[in-house]
């Protein structure tokens, strides 16, 4: 197998720029992505075929027009599909799987210098083997149409499933300070084996580990009831009452160490990428979180702020996750049945 394409700069993250009830403006994205990539040396985006409530703010044509307006041949984008529109199910064909790659690739075949694609399958489909569909994903690296493949929300005997038949360049899960499962599902161990990176989503817990959620009493009221994550399982009141005591640890714990809670929790994330002997894996394979950010504030408060933290403290910090045991799932029971596939 030739070797991986590499992802070797800071990651972002493209979902609050869409797939909201009312996403910003166009331009105002624009301006965003490019103060993430001239202020931060970012250079990795994180997309997908289905971040949109409408074809004109659809996510891809956002990254297109992204990419159009740098002309940099070094900008790593990776894209989710895989998934079926009309039943939003998984489907891991050989056919549907390059029809949604094409339709992918359709939103960026004009551009004059083209990014670095990558092409991962949003979710494993339980009727096709991830081998065979990693593979024909594959097909379409060999042919020069993508730079890579990665997968996403798999459990560990699909990444040792798919690194063993096609050279993987990430793998997308979710990791937080309220999502550790990474460490007792056996995933970050079997990517530390192929040192595999880990292309962490959701590291601030889709804005629970944040200063204005610890501080703001009202934070759940003042959601969105038709933004999609009203529905998970850890907004709904009596689990977010209960995560109150993670919540209100963690911040303390930030203040103790003059970081925002959101400098902490990236602190976090980025801190235990390579450490060696940690948790039972020799080396822990590089972990990259992509953060969003709908404006320049918000980027700075996400990038600005995060700081290598030493070994004792992130002991610390695991004794606060014993200690405050998360109530409710990461999605809701629907959802939840295609997780770690």
């Amino acid at each position: 197998m030739s070797s991986p394409c590499k992802i070797t700069t800071k990651g972002f993250g493209t979902m609050s720029m869409t797939w909201c009830p009312v996403p910003p403006a166009f331009s105002q994205s624009l301006e965003t992505l490019k103060y993430v990539k001239d202020t931060y040396g970012v250079k990795f985006f994180n997309g997908a075929e289905f971040y949109q409530f409408a074809a004109e703010t659809a996510n891809l044509k956002l990254i297109s027009q992204f990419c159009e307006q740098e002309k940099d041949a070094d900008i790593i984008v990776s894209i989710k599909g895989g998934i079926d529109f009309n039943t939003h199910a998984p489907n891991g064909t050989r056919e549907f799987i390059n029809q949604s790659i094409n339709k992918c690739l359709s939103y960026f075949k004009d551009l004059e210098v083209k990014p670095k694609i990558l092409f991962e399958c949003a979710r494993v489909d339980p009727n096709v083997p991830i081998e065979e569909s990693v593979s024909y994903i594959y097909e379409r690296v060999k042919s020069g149409d993508l730079a890579g493949v990665c997968i996403s929300e798999v459990g560990a005997e699909s990444v040792k499933k798919a690194a063993a038949v096609v050279p993987i360049s990430g793998i997308e899960v979710e990791f937080s300070l309220f999502s550790e499962d990474i460490f007792t599902n056996g995933v970050l161990e079997e990517a530390s084996k192929h040192q595999i990176p880990i292309i962490a989503y959701s590291p601030l817990s889709r804005g629970i580990l944040t200063d204005h959620a610890a501080e703001d009493p009202e934070f759940l009221k003042s959601l969105d009831p038709n933004e999609f994550k009203a529905k998970f399982e850890r907004f709904q009141p009596e689990n977010y009452e209960k995560n109150k005591g993670r919540l209100n640890a963690l911040y303390k714990f930030a203040k103790s160490k003059n970081l925002t809670l959101e400098a902490l929790a990236l602190s976090y994330v980025q801190s235990v990428s390579g450490l060696e002997d940690f948790e039972g894996i020799p080396k822990v394979t590089k972990i990259i979180p992509i953060p969003s950010g709908s404006t320049k504030e918000k980027v700075d408060k996400n990038f600005g702020g995060p700081v290598q933290l030493p070994r004792e403290d992130i002991e610390a910090l695991h004794k606060i996750l014993e200690e405050y045991p998360i109530a409710g799932g990461r999605y809701y029971p629907q959802a939840a049945a295609l997780l770690e596939g």
